[in-house]
């Protein structure tokens, strides 16, 4: 083999090698522990590239719209991890792919279905690393390239928004191709390579703006950028060296030729891409760009109730929310290599020195600072603001600082006398590339800059938490015994049900077994800070903090609820008023003592005289005074109280009494409304023969209320009680066999109260008898011999019997005998 064989082999392995060298250590981070949590925004992802998918499936192409973002990739690449989940036989029922997919629901995705996703994801956002490496190879020289796919490979907010499904990454990642693709077509020599590449990158572009509407940006971007970059062409080459002598402005109208030319190619490109990917647009393809931008006018236009509100922990940063947030989220090589080609630059233009190294390329590193600068600002004009929207000037800064990384690398080359040193630094700058990946694997959202206060400072200036966090949550609560029985509050449930298979309700609702506090809630002040200030004081149950940072908050529920009272349709404006009330159990319990706490709104002075907390019809909360009819089941008083924190407080221990029915009734304190409240029976009453018997691991029958021996005249009642719920509406059967075991008389029923119903633990009784609306199945005549009755439960559409067992575990059947003794029915006798 000949040298010039072996240098041309070489030349092109070395930028292979490369490329799978950036692949595999971008694929890595992106498909480590890819169940470890959800985002708040992928099951709607999820959702919507079933509908998408569903809609091709049927022919309906103005159905891929889905959405108007307009997120096209993103529903494409969650379509094709749909489609490998279902071809692989992981569904879990022979159900159709359309089918299945119809059946997805918007607001909950199951893990495995996540996971399935999220794959192309990683592997398509590893791939977009490892040609953005590619595009700088032809852009700076070798080493600042490698430098640039290894900073976007190992970079935490890149990673962490590249391997879930969402349209931050696709949008990021095509725009930053396109860019450096543009920036390649105008260093070409010939109009044939400069076209070729002016049309790979409309295709990027057209990609870009498939997946976010601000990538539209890139349309007078690149126009500008065009006359700014534009050479002379005259005929296949470009004359520099004519050019000079060339007249001012017939060079200036060749530029702006040119520069036109090339920006109607690409926008040709991208607007055929554009149409082509997206079958909606096909037959709508002026209409449906026309949506998108309309679509993303509206949505900058609408600003989140939250973000203006008074009550926020965080301070609102205006025009330095995107400046600020990129500091602590940009990694802190890369931010040093900014600073580095930021300080030679600027010499480098007071100097007027265009020979230097970065002088070179003096044109192409304006155009990339250009287009962070501008697109950082366009996007401030909005007022949906999130730190994820400034993905796509990531790639131009990122290249900007491996340049400056690169300088740097050639300062510490020359220093031949301190050779500690520059190894020193060189080993400092590789752990401050790999630390940050390390230390917050996989919650690469958690990722703050050191460099800039990280941790320590970060959640007190910016909004922190999209999902990270709330799968260690879930997973506990999901730990905890009867856990598919319980209902928990909080903010963003889409994030937690994959991790808990129970109820998620809101912070404030009624009946909560836990309450979970999220840090982003926190921070937004939701959903007020008096509430907040509450569970301040309270004992947590579980704490989640990830990279030094508090994410989340369990604490037992229920939760504190806001008062009606404080409502302006019931505000009477006089003070003490009552916000919130808190029962001290999720239901309140008949025959029992609770505890229920009121947080009032109170000036200096506090009453002296003590408040007075009832329990009343439900139809009270809403009447006027004068309209009640006076009736109170139960009542208490407490005074008003000022703790520490500055809250004011009443606590009353309320008793409900033995007799009061089930249902639902009105709580008020001093005549004013504060909620409904839900009273079931948790105690369990005198039992005449206790059993325990489980069926079905949801339902336990207690025991009997009756007399030894039973016969058609006795009155006789089961006690069950939810262990901890029931799945279904089960039927309750009750039979009367003879000793052969044959089945003599029965009586099939639902309980008074469906079991869906019932609540966790509470407990039903159910009676038969001649004063009872379920006769005892026990013939009057009755012959002679031993007898016996059963009972059980069965579902009533399937009439599948639930399998019982005793306290001891052992199992006893579908049904289970009563410890009672079947009598013939006395008859009295005649009178005369």
């Amino acid at each position: 083999m000949n040298r010039d064989s072996f240098q041309h082999k070489q030349h092109h392995f070395i930028p292979l090698a490369g490329a799978l060298v950036v692949f595999v250590i971008a694929l890595v981070p992106r498909v480590w522990q890819l169940d470890a949590f959800a985002t708040v925004d992928e099951a709607k992802w999820v959702y919507r590239s079933a509908q998408f998918l569903l809609a091709l499936w049927r022919g309906d192409l103005p159905g891929t719209a889905v959405n108007l973002t307009p997120a096209v990739t993103t529903t494409w690449i969650g379509a094709m991890g749909l489609s490998a989940f279902h071809a692989m036989g992981r569904v879990g029922s022979p159900a159709p792919l359309n089918e299945w997919l119809a059946s997805l629901p918007e607001f909950r995705a199951e893990l495995d279905v996540l996971v399935a996703v999220r794959w192309p994801m990683a592997l398509l956002g590893s791939g977009a690393v490892v040609g953005l490496y590619v595009l700088a190879r032809r852009l700076v020289d070798a080493r600042a390239a490698f430098l640039f796919g290894m900073l976007l490979a190992l970079d935490p907010q890149l990673i962490a928004l590249s391997r879930v499904l969402g349209h931050d990454a696709p949008a990021g990642l095509a725009t930053g191709m396109a860019l450096l693709a543009y920036l390649v077509a105008w260093r070409q020599g010939t109009r044939q390579k400069w076209m070729v590449w002016l049309a790979i990158s409309g295709v990027l572009g057209g990609l870009a703006m498939l997946s976010k509407a601000p990538t539209f940006f890139l349309v007078p971007f690149s126009g500008a950028a065009g006359f700014a970059l534009a050479p002379i062409f005259d005929g296949k080459h470009t004359d520099q060296s004519s050019a000079r002598h060339c007249d001012r402005w017939q060079r200036v109208r060749r530029r702006l030729r040119d520069g036109l030319v090339g920006w109607l190619l690409w926008c040709g490109v991208a607007g055929v891409i554009f149409i082509a990917i997206w079958p909606a647009a096909w037959q709508q393809p002026v209409a449906m760009p026309y949506a998108v931008v309309r679509n993303a006018f509206l949505s900058a236009t609408r600003t989140n109730p939250l973000a203006t509100e008074e009550g926020e922990l965080v301070p609102q940063l205006g025009l330095l929310y995107y400046p600020i947030h990129a500091l602590f989220k940009i990694s802190p090589v890369a931010l040093l290599g900014l600073v580095v080609w930021c300080t030679v630059t600027g010499v480098a233009l007071f100097r007027g020195i265009r020979s230097l190294h970065f002088g070179h390329w003096l044109r192409d590193e304006g155009v990339l600072c250009a287009f962070a600068v501008l697109f950082t600002l366009f996007m401030t004009l909005g007022g949906k603001r999130s730190h994820r929207y400034l993905l796509p000037i990531w790639p131009a800064l990122y290249l900007l600082a491996a340049l400056g990384l690169s300088h740097l690398g050639r300062i510490l080359a020359a220093m031949r006398h301190v050779r500690v040193a520059r190894w020193l630094v060189v080993g400092l700058l590789i752990a401050l590339v790999l630390l940050p990946v390390g230390i917050t694997a996989p919650y690469y959202l958690s990722y703050h800059n050191p460099l800039v206060g990280g941790a320590w400072v970060a959640p007190h200036v910016i909004k922190i938490g999209w999902g990270e966090g709330l799968d260690v949550v879930g997973r506990w609560l999901q730990a905890q015994p009867d856990s598919y029985a319980f209902r928990v509050g909080c903010v963003y449930p889409s994030a937690l049900a994959p991790f808990f298979h129970g109820r998620i309700s809101e912070v404030t609702a009624g009946q909560l077994d836990y309450v979970v506090l999220y840090i982003r809630q926190v921070q937004e002040g939701a959903p007020s800070l008096m509430w907040l200030r509450y569970y301040a004081a309270q004992p947590p149950l579980y704490h989640v903090q990830l990279a030094g940072i508090p994410y989340a908050t369990v604490y037992a529920g229920p939760a504190l609820q806001p008062a009606m009272a404080s409502d302006p349709a019931f505000d009477s404006g006089i003070l003490p008023q009552p916000l919130f009330f808190r029962t001290g159990r999720p239901y309140m319990p008949i025959g029992e003592t609770v505890e229920v706490e009121v947080v009032w709104l109170a000036d200096v002075h506090l009453p002296e005289a003590p408040t007075r907390l009832t329990v009343q019809p439900m139809d009270d909360l809403v009447a006027r005074p004068e309209e009640r009819q006076g009736e109170v089941f139960a009542t208490a008083q407490a005074e008003l109280r000022r703790r520490a924190d500055g809250l004011v407080v009443s606590t009353y221990m309320l008793t409900l009494p033995e007799h009061l029915p089930r249902g639902n009734y009105g709580l008020l304190v001093d005549g004013r409304p504060l909620g409904m409240v839900d009273a079931r029976q948790f105690y369990v009453p005198h039992l005449d023969i206790p059993m325990d018997v489980l069926f079905g691991e949801q339902i336990r029958l207690l025991g009997v209320q009756s007399a030894p021996s039973v016969d058609a005249d006795t009155t006789l009642r089961l006690v069950w009680q939810a262990a901890p719920r029931a799945w279904a509406d089960y039927t309750i059967f009750l039979q009367l066999w003879d000793a052969a075991g044959e089945r003599v008389a029965g009586v099939d029923a639902p309980p008074p109260v469906p079991m869906s119903l019932w609540a966790r633990g509470e407990v039903i009784t159910m009676a038969y008898g001649p004063q009872e609306p379920l006769a005892l199945p026990i013939p009057r005549m009755l012959s002679s011999g031993r007898y016996r009755l059963i009972v059980g439960l069965y579902h009533p559409h399937t009439h599948e019997r639930l399998m019982a067992r005793d306290s001891s575990g052992a199992p006893l059947g579908d049904y289970v005998e009563l410890p009672v003794q079947v009598v013939e029915t006395r008859v009295p006798p005649r009178a005369h």
